[in-house]
């Protein structure tokens, strides 16, 4: 007989969708990416279901995001696609130039 863990009683304590090892998996929708009902346990180095019971659960902490930290992300990204968008200028321009 196998021996279950006694969190399996409480609900949602020791689930892999709240253990710091477990990365849910996403599929891309038309304006969104949804989540999977299950991912990728890095104890086991296996697929697993969001609701499964683990001897390793470790607690996954959520920590707030600062507004600053926001807007150096956003930052970063606009950067890339000012670079994006003056390399595919460019790339126009010769094209243009190459009709010619």
């Amino acid at each position: 007989m196998e021996n279950k863990p006694k969190l399996e009683n409480e609900p949602n304590l020791g689930r892999c969708f709240k253990c710091i090892h477990f990365n849910k998996y996403y599929t891309r929708g038309v304006k969104k990416f949804n989540e999977c009902k299950f991912g990728w346990c890095g104890i086991y180095h296996d697929h697993k279901k969001l609701m499964d019971n683990c001897p390793n659960y470790r607690f996954r902490r959520k920590l707030p995001i600062h507004q600053t930290n926001i807007m150096f992300e956003l930052s970063n990204l606009l950067t890339e696609l000012e670079q994006i968008e003056q390399i595919l200028k460019e790339d126009i321009k010769e094209r243009m130039e190459f009709k010619k």
